[in-house]
């Protein structure tokens, strides 16, 4: 039944799979489970097959150094003439509620949040980075160390914006496109950056508010690239390289099509220019070569260190 399917989609993980041998690197696990089935008819005689996808993967460097990746997400299918084809559209699987009284009753409808939110910030500089032929990060050396041997790299500590994050990936999103809005909570509920309330586009603000169920959060606060000016331009907030970064640093990614500043995360382990991001996005726990990976109009990325908490 997933003969089709399988067609379509294996090449892609094989490229990958020997681009990472190329690297030194290599799965050791990789796990794939499917909740939460439901069944039910489709277009055209069609059965869309739904559930909860929820995978794990881990790869392991010649070193031993782990890069973890997981996440859960819906999954969508259209099964058809033996066959499970493709994955459904978001029409297929649209719920038709019953229009009788006891359904209407029944059935509680929030308004949804806005999808977006406009980001006002142009003109931003892009720092691209240069990849090998296999679309990977080039492997450097860490940084230099000192007479004493003692390294430039700040040391990590705990972080409790990283802490955040990371128990918190699962939570609600509150945004289609809900990058920004997490990495905004990890700083406030964990790192306890302190709100600014003001003008909703003024870009010296940061807060998060609603008005009944809608959502009327600062610019800064749910779009990427205006969270990163915040944090650069009036929190004190420092560039810092990946081989310098540490648990609660903020990272940011250019992407070439729109381009913009359009996705972000929270550093929640760094070594030797090896990152592991929490986020909100395909896979909540993830790495940076694995954004890479995954993204092929990422272009360039910004590693933010906050300043001011207040």
């Amino acid at each position: 039944m997933f003969r089709h399917l399988l067609e379509q989609q294996l090449p892609e993980p094989n490229d990958r799979r020997d681009a990472y041998a190329r690297h030194g690197r290599r799965f050791t696990e990789i796990t794939t489970t499917f909740n939460d089935v439901l069944t039910g008819p489709g277009p055209d005689g069609t059965v869309v097959v739904r559930g909860t996808v929820a995978e794990r993967s881990v790869l392991t460097s010649t070193d031993g150094t782990q890069e973890p990746e997981e996440g859960e997400l819906p999954g969508r299918f259209l099964f058809a003439d033996g066959v499970l084809r493709v994955e459904a559209d978001d029409a297929a699987v649209e719920v038709t509620l019953p229009t009788t009284d006891d359904a209407a009753q029944a059935a509680s409808v929030a308004p949804a949040a806005e999808t977006s939110v406009e980001e006002v910030l142009d003109g931003e500089e892009s720092l691209p980075i240069e990849l090998d032929a296999d679309g990977m990060l080039h492997d450097e050396p860490v940084a230099a160390t000192t007479a004493s041997g003692v390294a430039l790299r700040a040391a990590r500590s705990g972080s409790g914006t990283a802490s955040w994050a990371k128990s918190n990936a699962g939570i609600a999103w509150d945004y289609d496109t809900d990058r920004a809005n997490f990495v905004s909570k990890a700083l406030h509920w964990g790192g306890k950056m302190q709100q600014r309330k003001g003008g909703r586009k003024n870009p010296s603000r940061w807060f998060r508010n609603s008005i009944g169920w809608w959502r009327v959060d600062s610019y800064t606060w749910a779009a990427a690239a205006n969270l990163r000016q915040h944090l650069k331009n009036h929190r004190g907030g420092r560039e810092i390289s990946r081989y310098d970064a540490r648990p609660g640093d903020v990272i940011f990614g250019y992407y070439t099509a729109s381009k913009r500043w359009n996705h972000t995360g929270v550093v929640t382990a760094a070594k030797g220019g090896n990152i592991s991001i929490t986020q909100h996005g395909r896979k909540s726990h993830t790495t940076l070569n694995q954004w890479f990976k995954g993204n092929k109009h990422l272009s360039a990325i910004s590693i933010i260190r906050p300043g001011k908490r207040s």
